[in-house]
């Protein structure tokens, strides 16, 4: 899985070991997003990631976009 954010939107992508292409996903499982959360935090942390970025994925999982 990874994530990657352009023009304020994130976008959710996943690919097997035996895949050729990555897959898209408009609502990443909530285990994912809880993961994101944790890499964000620890990235605002070291100043590599803005605040900004840590409200975004917490609206994520607060509008419950995991719940697929």
């Amino acid at each position: 899985m990874r994530a990657t954010k352009f023009g304020g939107a994130w976008r959710f992508q996943s690919k097997s070991a035996d895949d050729e292409r990555w897959n898209y996903h408009n609502f990443p499982a909530l285990t994912d997003l809880l993961k994101l959360k944790e890499i964000i935090e620890h990235k605002c942390q070291r100043r590599r990631a803005s605040a900004d970025d840590l409200v975004s994925v917490e609206k994520l999982i607060h509008d419950g976009a995991g719940d697929e």
